[in-house]
């Protein structure tokens, strides 16, 4: 016997994005965890004091290439001791495209984690919320996603 033919629109699978942004910094804490950030001409500096870390000898930061263009920087060597989170509870940070992720550098000491994403040129916000980074004098307006094309 034939199966009924349906009508209607065909239901697609929804795919999972593996990134939103091109350059992320990803925290192994909790979205809502306290983390001061402080933006410097030279760099983007997070610290994070948290006593549910569990460090596991020495903390780095190590960039992760998702697709071709798209980088993600996380941390090794520490991890949290409390409960397990879901990656959409992760704390995220979208990287301006003046920042220079494969500088990243992390450190530990005394009960504050610390990460230092330098930038490779200057960036300034422009009216609309968009970043504009400047390199050699030239502007360009990246808007709301982090991308740039240089010709």
């Amino acid at each position: 016997m034939a199966e009924p033919e349906t009508f209607g629109p065909r239901l697609k699978k929804l795919k999972r994005m593996p990134h939103i942004f091109s350059q992320v910094l990803e925290l192994p804490f909790a979205s809502d965890s306290p983390v001061n950030s402080e933006e410097t001409e030279a760099a983007f500096r997070f610290v994070i004091k948290d006593l549910e870390m569990a460090i596991d000898g020495t903390v780095r930061a190590e960039v992760l290439r998702i697709v071709p263009g798209a980088k993600k920087v996380v941390l090794r060597g520490v991890s949290r001791t409390g409960s397990a989170l879901s990656e959409l509870e992760t704390w995220r940070f979208r990287l301006p495209p003046c920042t220079n992720p494969d500088a990243t550098s992390a450190s530990y000491q005394d009960g504050v984690l610390t990460v230092v994403v330098p930038k490779s040129w200057s960036c300034k916000e422009d009216k609309c919320g968009g970043v504009v980074a400047e390199d050699n004098g030239s502007a360009v307006s990246v808007g709301l996603v982090s991308s740039i094309i240089v010709s």
